[in-house]
């Protein structure tokens, strides 16, 4: 009958244990959950920090590129006004004179290269003035 006894008290004894083993291994797994969950949001908050501070950023360039192309525009408008021959030759002249000193300096083959490039020039920088050229 002790023996029995012994063996049921034993039995209990690893039961409890079990248990208690059990519960703090439930336990581990909970706290590690929620310090998991936690660093999940710090995570998502610092990302949503950034997000923001992004998208700011992102705002202000769109505000500063819709300001240039609207100065832009602005100048575009006002400069409409068809140039005068006077002033494409002008600029033509300007421009073979700065090719000519480049000539000289070695950038272009031959003079007639250098008149060639500053046409292509006032004709792309003015395009406008190419009825006049």
């Amino acid at each position: 009958m002790q023996s029995l006894r012994k063996s049921k008290v034993a039995s209990k004894r690893k039961s409890v244990r079990k248990s208690k083993v059990a519960s703090k291994r439930k336990s581990v797994r909970k706290s590690l959950r929620k310090s998991k969950v936690a660093s999940k949001r710090k995570s998502v908050r610092k990302s949503l920090r950034k997000s923001k501070v992004a998208s700011k950023r992102k705002s202000v360039r769109k505000s500063l590129i819709k300001s240039k192309v609207a100065s832009k525009r602005k100048s575009v408008r006002k400069s409409k006004v068809a140039p005068k021959r006077k002033s494409c030759k002008e600029s033509l002249s300007d421009k073979i004179s700065i090719n000519m000193k480049e000539y000289k300096n070695g950038r272009y083959s031959s003079p007639k290269q250098a008149v060639a490039v500053a046409y292509s020039q006032v004709k792309k920088m003015r395009p406008k003035c190419s009825r006049f050229l």
